[in-house]
């Protein structure tokens, strides 16, 4: 029994420690939650930020193989003199009027051509994932981050290993007949006869169709490192708005602190209370047993007194009874001596009288002689 007392106890130990861990990261989660949140409304980019890094949900999958719809992805923040000097192939989040609605919303596109110089900088961008450029230019003060800082180009030479690309790749390849020099992006590896013999790919810079680059016209691969966390983007987005935030993050927390109330108050009444004897199941059991048989002699006592009282009555009574006897006892001793006197006094007279004939016949026989 106290072996099993002690692995319930251990049990409930472990998952209290669980559950405790759970809810302090749960914790950390909604203040880092909060902070995005009220960075993101007093930034005067309108986008949330820690430590110079900018955090963008991905809301459309225009940059797709790179990043996808739902992504969260971390870009840098950049020195307003590193936005006009930006280049071809830059990965930048920005604002500009999406719709049309005269307001400017953010977005992350990639740099495919620039235009001007100095403080009249702007810049063309194009989803990796779109079939024609942006509609708008951005200047250089629409610039928020740089999502892909330290994109190179490396040059292939071994054919083998242009013959080893994959899908979403981006390399850098000459097409057509006048061998014109662009960017592409790998949407498709063609093989024949279980070789790969070329790639079906979309240029970064133009609007043109898709083109299929033979391997022995690839010249290099591009390299980026882009920061992503697939799927946080949606639910931070979810989190930051009114009805996520209230259901996600304060229902919750106002919860979480009146559990630690009432586990706070439980202490301290254990703790209070830590100094008085634990009654066992068994102990509580024998308790009870003890009240019971205490109940039973406490009724048995009660009768003892009502049979002494009754008893005390009968004595009573008897003692009353032994007069009338002791009077009617006289009274039957006389008549047994009267009745055992009146046999005596027959014989008595019986025998006076024979006494008497005697001395008649006696005196007559006197007579005659």
């Amino acid at each position: 029994m106290e072996a099993e007392k002690a692995k319930t106890s251990k049990t409930r130990k472990t998952l209290g420690t669980i559950v405790n861990v759970i809810i302090w990261l749960f914790i950390a989660f909604s203040v880092v939650v909060t902070i995005l949140a009220i960075t993101a409304n007093t930034s005067k980019d309108g986008v949330p930020s820690i430590g110079g890094k900018v955090m963008s949900p991905v809301l459309s999958n225009s940059m797709a193989p790179t990043f996808y719809k739902g992504d969260m992805i971390f870009s840098n923040k950049i020195t307003d003199e590193s936005k006009k000097n930006l280049d071809v192939m830059d990965v930048v989040t920005f604002r500009a009027d999406l719709d049309g609605d005269g307001s400017k919303e953010i977005n992350t596109h990639r740099i495919i051509e620039v235009i001007g110089s100095d403080d009249a900088v702007s810049y063309r961008t194009k989803g990796d994932n779109e079939g024609s450029a942006d509609s708008y230019t951005i200047s250089w003060s629409d610039v928020i981050s740089v999502v892909n800082l330290g994109s190179k180009t490396t040059e292939i030479k071994d054919e083998a290993a242009k013959a080893k690309l994959s899908k979403g790749t981006i390399i850098s390849a000459t097409t057509g007949e006048d061998a014109k020099a662009g960017m592409f992006l790998i949407k498709e590896v063609n093989k024949e006869d279980g070789k790969v013999v070329s790639y079906t790919a979309r240029s970064i810079y133009t609007s043109e169709d898709d083109v299929v680059v033979k391997v022995a016209d690839v010249q290099g691969k591009f390299s980026e490192k882009i920061s992503r966390v697939g799927g946080l983007g949606s639910v931070v987005t979810f989190l930051t708005s009114s009805t996520g935030f209230l259901v996600c993050i304060v229902i919750p927390l106002v919860i979480f602190f009146l559990f630690e109330i009432v586990m706070f108050v439980k202490r301290v009444l254990e703790i209070k209370n830590a100094n008085k004897k634990k009654i066992t199941v068994e102990e509580e059991e024998l308790i009870k047993q003890r009240a019971i048989e205490e109940y039973i002699r406490q009724q048995q006592g009660a009768a003892k007194p009502a049979e002494g009282e009754a008893g005390a009555e009968q004595a009573k009574e008897a003692q009353a009874d032994e007069p009338a006897a002791e009077t009617e006892a006289p009274a039957a001793e006389t008549e047994t001596a009267a009745e055992a006197e009146a046999p005596a006094e027959a014989e008595a007279e019986t025998a006076e009288t024979a006494e008497t004939a005697e001395a008649e016949a006696e005196a007559a026989d006197e007579n005659k002689a």
